[in-house]
């Protein structure tokens, strides 16, 4: 799923995602329309947010991910009537309302496809081009401005529903909390990872000898009083874990050596030499995801962790300690159910909530009602709350208003006088489209998300989409010089010179899953990873219509090397290629998972005696011209047959990502994802080329496809066809068309 605020500002360099989100989403504190309780504890669907201004300018409102137009109604025009219903508390409210059905993928299968809803309130205009139900709608299009809440300008009610049968979906359950006993779910899983580590596990003072035993003889130096819950995160380059405690109290941080996320592949290679691929995901994950297996099957990850008073080494595969991701919405972190409040009204009577921020019952006196306020006010309520996930009718309903809001002048002390209770019916009447809109598969009692905290969590989430995959091939793929100057080739016939979007989606459908999987494994998942993994992996497999190099390492005027690694030609989303790299990727995977071929192979010139070159065996003079060939051949039989990294849509993207990780770089440093978390930059996107292909092939290509992959999953709002971009090698004007349905 891509994701991104309904208002983006200028992105900050170096800026975190949560100042950004911050910047992007000002509003809804306690009293000005805040998520989700009010001051007198009715329920709140949405948050208020109020538009920033950038150069002295509002910005739009905008669509949060990819979806289609639920239903629209235009604003009526302001009155200066104040009967009018939409004067109300002192001011006009703005009726423009736009709702987006968003159906999109957070993971593998059918429990991961989701739906829910955006609503976009008050809005003073909805600027799409004729709008009409089912219309086709873009993250990040402009779609409306914002309007007036109770004469307060440039304010929208923006509010995120679902189902119940989509809450276990987007969630990964339909209970309060998680389920402690079990690990979290693998059909979905991203983000930070996160361990429960119940008391009975102890904490050591040094890792065993065997880092892959599980017994451990060094002293212990802490025996847990309760249960601990450890937060893992990677991110540039970094890895820290911070200890918690089930309510959320942080109990300890430590940070992993610099770069450790950089260096897994060499760690996971010291730590788990018999199966290093399964080593690198229990690093990654906590516990292995992929098709391979740890050898031996119970070895032990020790980490060392933060608690009260110190750190220490602690088996995170013990058998008791249970593994989540950021999927599973741990309650420890605030993210919590609410589904207790069953009576239909608007006013939250949860007894989970009371309990969480500290109140016996909802207020019926003045008295209750101040000291309500003043405890919605807290931080620390604030900080309870501000997760959670609650079940309750919605407020743009139309009938039941009396019933759903009859406790506002209930009592000895009501809240409201009659009169005022006839003036907010009207009001509520006239904001009402609950009836009108009639959103297919919800009823008006759902689910409302924290819209701000939904949106940081799922940005978190590298799931794409198939839909989303396609859209990372540009329509026109083909750049041809021009003068001094590189520019794409839009004239022709399409079948050459265009990929559709049904072209884009037919040639990722057998690998758009395989390709989530790897990204998420090897750490692709920022927008400057994912473009330039994408971006290369574009031109490697040539648009996406192969997995092995043309010719098949045939001899080759073109490709003079081609005679020398012969049968060990590309092959893979990144053409893995020479017998060196192959028995490489075979050691990271294992036997288990590449068998040997006793003589067996695909391709006929490899046979039980056959002897090829693990590497360029030529010698070169100061011009590159081979002088004499000096290596000297081995022979490849037992191992695995190379063409299964062509026939294996897992071990052709894997191997992808096993060459990104290994690589070296040089200065004594591995892992391309160095290079990619530098400013995003053609000198960048050059050094990437050059790690993956020696930069000669395709050179001004991949700066294509890079520029057009980042604009794409980047917050980026430039929407001009066309850009020139200087690059070390000379300039190219890059074509922006997208391949999206017509």
């Amino acid at each position: 799923m891509l994701i991104s605020p309904p208002f983006i500002p200028e992105p900050i360099a170096n800026e975190s995602d949560e100042a950004f989100l911050a910047r992007s989403m000002p509003g809804g504190e306690p009293g000005n329309g805040s998520f989700p309780l009010s001051y007198d504890l009715g329920w709140h669907g949405g948050m208020h947010i109020s538009a920033p201004m950038a150069a002295g300018n509002i910005l739009p409102v905008r669509a949060i991910a990819d979806g289609v137009v639920a239903y629209f109604r235009q604003p009526e025009p302001v009155s200066g009537n104040p009967e009018h219903p939409l004067n109300y508390r002192g001011g006009w409210t703005d009726n423009g309302c736009l709702v987006l059905r968003h159906e999109t993928e957070i993971g593998e299968g059918p429990e991961a496809s989701v739906v829910f809803y955006s609503i976009y309130m008050h809005l003073s205009s909805i600027t799409l081009e004729n709008p009409q139900q089912g219309q086709q709608i873009y993250r990040k299009d402009s779609i409306g401005l914002a309007g007036r809440i109770y004469g307060q300008p440039n304010k929208i009610h923006f509010e995120i529903i679902s189902s119940q049968e989509q809450v276990a979906r987007l969630t990964g359950r339909s209970t309060t909390d998680l389920n402690l006993a079990a690990n979290g779910r693998t059909d979905s899983c991203w983000g930070d990872m996160h361990y429960n580590i119940p008391p009975e596990v102890l904490f050591y003072a040094e890792r065993p000898a065997n880092p892959r035993d599980t017994n451990n003889t060094s002293e212990i130096v802490h025996r847990p009083p309760e249960a601990y819950f450890v937060k893992m995160n990677y991110q540039q380059g970094q890895c820290t874990l911070k200890t918690f405690s089930e309510l959320g109290e942080q109990q300890g941080l430590h940070q992993e050596e610099n770069d450790y996320e950089y260096n897994l592949y060499r760690t996971a290679s010291t730590l788990y030499p018999q199966c290093i691929s399964a080593g690198y995901e229990l690093l990654r994950f906590g516990r292995v995801l992929g098709p391979d297996r740890l050898q031996p099957a119970d070895a032990a990850h020790w980490r060392q962790i933060a608690y009260p008073g110190g750190v220490g080494w602690v088996n995170l595969n013990s058998l008791t300690v249970t593994q989540y991701s950021d999927a599973d919405f741990p309650h420890w972190l605030g993210w919590k159910l609410i589904d207790d409040d069953v009576d239909g009204d608007s006013r939250c009577q949860s007894q989970r909530i009371l309990n969480l921020i500290g109140l016996a019952a909802p207020p019926a006196i003045v008295g209750q009602r101040t000291v309500a306020q003043t405890v919605l006010s807290n931080a620390d309520s604030q900080q309870k709350t501000k997760r959670l996930t609650c079940h309750f009718p919605t407020e743009w309903r139309r009938a039941g208003i009396d019933s759903r809001y009859a406790w506002l002048i209930a009592g000895e002390s009501p809240i409201l006088t009659q009169e005022s209770f006839d003036r907010l019916r009207s009001h509520l009447q006239a904001l009402a489209f609950w009836e009108d809109a009639a959103l297919e598969g919800i009823s008006e009692s759902h689910w409302h998300y924290s819209p701000k905290q939904f949106i940081e969590v799922f940005r978190k989430c590298s799931w794409l989409s198939l839909r989303e995959f396609s859209y990372t091939l540009p329509k026109y793929h083909f750049y041809e010089r021009s003068g001094t100057a590189y520019v794409a080739h839009t004239e022709g016939p399409a079948r050459i010179y265009q990929i559709s979007n049904e072209t884009a989606i037919r040639r990722f459908q057998a690998h758009y899953s395989n390709m989530n999987k790897i990204m998420l494994k090897y750490g692709m998942t920022s927008a400057k990873r994912r473009s330039h993994f994408l971006s290369q992996t574009i031109l490697e497999t040539d648009r996406w219509r192969t997995l092995s190099e043309y010719g098949s390492g045939q001899p080759n005027d073109n490709i003079p090397m081609a005679q020398y690694y012969a049968a060990f030609y590309g092959r893979g989303i990144m053409q893995l290629t020479w017998a060196g790299n192959y028995e490489k990727y075979g050691t990271y995977r294992s036997a288990t998972s590449l068998p040997a071929q006793n003589g067996q192979y695909t391709d006929a010139r490899i046979s039980n005696q056959s002897t090829h070159y693990w590497e360029d065996p030529t010698e070169r003079d100061r011009n590159n011209r081979i002088i004499r060939v000096v290596g000297i051949p081995r022979r490849w039989s037992p191992r695995y047959d190379p063409d299964l990294i062509r026939s294996d849509s897992y071990n052709a993207c894997d191997s992808g990502g096993f060459y990104w990780v290994s690589k070296n770089i040089g200065q004594r440093q591995s892992n391309i994802n160095r290079t990619c978390d530098l400013e995003f930059a053609p000198e960048r996107i050059g050094r990437v080329s050059t790690l993956v292909n020696g930069g000669g092939n395709g050179y001004m290509e991949r700066q294509a496809y890079a520029s057009f992959t980042y604009r794409y999953f980047s917050e980026s709002l430039d929407n001009t066809v066309s850009g020139v971009v200087e690059t070390p090698r000379g300039q190219i004007t890059v074509n922006y068309s997208v391949s999206r349905p017509e």
